[in-house]
């Protein structure tokens, strides 16, 4: 039972990391396309939501190399990694960050299409 609530403490910790990085992103991504797009608010949700999709394809190309590659990480066996996250590896802390800018590129859309 213990170990089960490290992995959901260690998930849950990785899910808090991912949104706090997704809103920091998706601020300058929204910033950087109002102000590049000609101060457009339709060109700005276009500009998030392709720069989210992209960042979470290169996110996954990263896990997916390296989980290919099954060597151990020295960044798995930091005293500092060890203290934010007791179980999960790299790749899972990734993964789960991957995912939620996943999540978060779908809400861009979904806010891409309503404005557009």
């Amino acid at each position: 039972m213990m170990k089960n609530k490290e992995y959901l403490t260690d998930f849950l910790s990785a899910g808090k990391y991912g949104v706090i990085l997704s809103i920091a992103v998706s601020l300058l991504l929204l910033t950087g396309g109002f102000l590049f797009q000609g101060f457009s608010l339709p060109e700005a949700f276009q500009v998030w939501r392709s720069g989210m999709c992209i960042l979470s394809g290169i996110s996954l190309f990263l896990v997916a190399g390296s989980i290919l590659t099954k060597k151990s990480s020295k960044i798995d066996k930091h005293s500092r990694w060890r203290e934010k996250f007791k179980k999960l590896n790299y790749e899972s802390v990734i993964g789960t960050i991957a995912v939620i800018f996943i999540l978060f590129a779908s809400c861009a859309d979904a806010v891409t299409r309503v404005i557009s």
